[in-house]
């Protein structure tokens, strides 16, 4: 895989010539950090300075020609330069204190703002010619179940299951036209193995049914 800060039609390039026999890459297309290593043509990219310089369309066309699959990995409930920018969207505690670690800032998934804006960016990647869309970070911190406030309305009192499902699910759907192939990082050992983890909100049963893998 190649990290933002390498995404450049040098870096790519580079690490292609050095590794001859690859047939599949991961590009780092929307970190953590929050800065895309692209041009994005999407608003809030433009607005929030979270551009970069890369010209993205001709060096996937480039791997393409060289029969390489290509597949953009996005970081969804981490966003530490919209965060910075937008602090509505910044996921808060029972005590309103924003959630940050060591993995960055942690947004709300109930932020409608930010789900058009994960939605947007992965349109944008697809009509670039990826061929898949890899989601990471589509949970929240691993803290106390009930620590965090989600400042959602909803019919029920919303958990973080409740959170991470409901995310993947209008993302999912918006992203069903796209022909892309769409997957997701199930990264909880509880959720593998139990199929839920109230503390991560990832459930495993209904993201490996709405996701392709």
């Amino acid at each position: 895989s190649i990290s933002a800060g390498n995404v450049t039609e040098s870096g790519v390039i580079s690490y292609v010539e050095a590794h001859e026999d690859i047939n599949a890459i991961i590009l780092d297309l929307k970190p953590a950090a929050g800065t895309l290593p692209y041009k994005s043509e999407v608003e809030f990219a433009a607005a929030y300075g979270l551009n970069g310089q890369t010209e993205l369309e001709p060096v996937i066309s480039a791997l393409k020609e060289k029969k390489i699959y290509v597949a953009a990995q996005v970081s969804c409930l981490v966003d530490n330069g919209l965060s910075s920018h937008y602090s509505q969207m910044i996921l808060t505690t029972e005590d309103g204190s924003e959630y940050s670690d060591g993995i960055g800032t942690w947004l709300n998934p109930y932020n409608s703002d930010l789900r058009s804006y994960v939605i947007e960016i992965c349109r944008e990647l697809a009509s670039m010619g990826v061929d898949e869309i890899i989601f990471a970070n589509l949970k929240v911190p691993g803290a106390d179940v009930n620590t965090y406030e989600f400042s959602a309305s909803t019919s029920t009192p919303p958990t973080a299951v409740s959170a991470v499902s409901g995310f993947a699910l209008d993302v999912t759907r918006a992203l069903k036209s796209s022909n892309v192939k769409l997957s997701v990082r199930c990264d909880s050992e509880a959720a593998l193995v139990s199929g839920e983890d109230p503390a991560t909100g990832q459930n495993a049963k209904l993201l490996f049914k709405v996701f392709d893998r």
